[in-house]
């Protein structure tokens, strides 16, 4: 625990922030075609559905971890 006070919320590296952009950049190829209010609701309706996912696959946890975590 004492590591996360040295910790920043900035990103240190490039290539993780453009990894993150080119993901998001692809998930939404789609929507980009459509009318400024269509693309904006087709990113919230893709949003929404992956928070969604994710949370039923956060609440199958038996820890408030993941399972891969080893102590």
């Amino acid at each position: 625990m004492w590591t996360m006070a040295f910790l920043g919320t900035t990103c240190k590296l490039d290539i993780v922030y453009n990894n993150l952009c080119e993901a998001f950049n692809s998930s939404i190829v789609e929507a980009r075609f459509n009318s400024i209010i269509r693309m904006l609701e087709d990113i919230k309706t893709k949003m929404m559905t992956r928070i969604v996912q994710k949370r039923k696959l956060y609440n199958g946890w038996n820890q408030n971890y993941g399972p891969l975590v080893k102590d």
